[in-house]
């Protein structure tokens, strides 16, 4: 009966155990959208089929916003590339630089340049296959507000952005 009692006690610990992440994440107010796989109620899957080669092509997952051009600290985009299979971004800093203001793009889960932002302009040239859509992630070290009535976590805005 001990044995039995204890066996019990120790499946409920590590079911406990392994929700754990997800419930750090409920009870801090977290957001599950951006977990790979995951898709919220309501979801629809993005179309594609309109995707051009300039920043009015882009076609967002999250965190670009195509009104003000501005990119949150994490987003997601997808844009086509031209013949050279160069992507490349223009990213404009409109705040002083406190340094530290580095990230990391990449092209389709390939492995992550990283970048830093050397003055109020920075461009960044990331390779991909040409003639194709790809799908490209920035993650950034650091985001502001704009000002107090934006409660967006803004990392830059893109000035540019070019499928080559």
């Amino acid at each position: 009966m001990r044995k039995h009692k204890f066996l019990i006690m120790l499946a409920v610990f590590l079911v406990i155990l392994a929700a754990m992440p997800f419930l750090q994440l409920a009870l801090r107010g977290g957001s599950l959208r951006r977990l790979p796989g995951f898709r919220p109620e309501g979801y629809t899957e993005l179309d594609l089929s309109h995707v051009g080669s300039d920043r009015e092509g882009i076609v967002a997952e999250y965190g670009y916003y195509p009104d003000d051009h501005w990119v949150e600290g994490s987003c997601v985009f997808y844009i086509r590339t031209g013949e050279k299979g160069l992507i490349t971004l223009e990213m404009f800093y409109p705040f002083p630089l406190e340094g530290g203001e580095t990230g990391r793009a990449s092209v389709d889960g390939a492995a992550a340049v990283p970048f830093e932002l050397a003055g109020e302009s920075t461009t960044l040239s990331l390779e991909a296959s040409p003639g194709e859509v790809h799908r490209v992630s920035i993650e950034c070290d650091f985001a502001r507000q704009r000002d107090p009535a934006d409660r967006r976590a803004l990392a830059f805005v893109l000035a540019a952005c070019a499928g080559e």
